[in-house]
């Protein structure tokens, strides 16, 4: 969700979606982030959306998010003209994410539940991302 704002103030006429990605969306207690899931997710938006060969979109992402960005890119090539990448990484050391994801336990929930995260679900979302390598695509 870190484009909605921009979103809102784009020109009319310029369609921009910015979904929640599986396992990030508040209530949604059962659903549980991969980057694999998150990528089909977003490809499946795209093709809703009519995005295609004929007219590629242009995606954005920032940390994790610019991970699923370049995953979905790298899966459909043909539905992407641009990536704008911020903060992602391509191949995630293990032991900074495991050094980041112990202070993120102390972290107490409310402080996630105030950002609308559940603390359970980004702990495992980091998890899933530290096995992330993306260097051959």
């Amino acid at each position: 969700m870190s484009f909605s704002e921009q979103v809102a103030k784009l020109p009319a006429g310029v369609e921009a979606v910015c979904p929640w990605l599986r396992g990030t969306r508040p209530g949604a207690k059962d659903a549980v982030f991969t980057l694999e899931a998150a990528a089909g997710e977003v490809i499946t938006t795209l093709e809703l959306a009519g995005v295609g060969a004929a007219r590629a979109g242009w995606l954005c992402g920032v940390s994790a998010g610019a991970m699923v960005a370049l995953a979905v890119a790298q899966q459909r090539p043909d539905l992407v003209s641009s990536l704008v990448l911020v903060g992602g990484q391509v191949a995630p050391s293990r032991s900074a994410l495991a050094v980041q994801s112990r202070i993120m336990r102390l972290i107490p929930r409310s402080a996630y539940a105030a950002k609308g995260l559940d603390k359970r679900r980004t702990l495992a979302a980091l998890d899933d991302l530290s096995r992330a390598d993306l260097r051959a695509g």
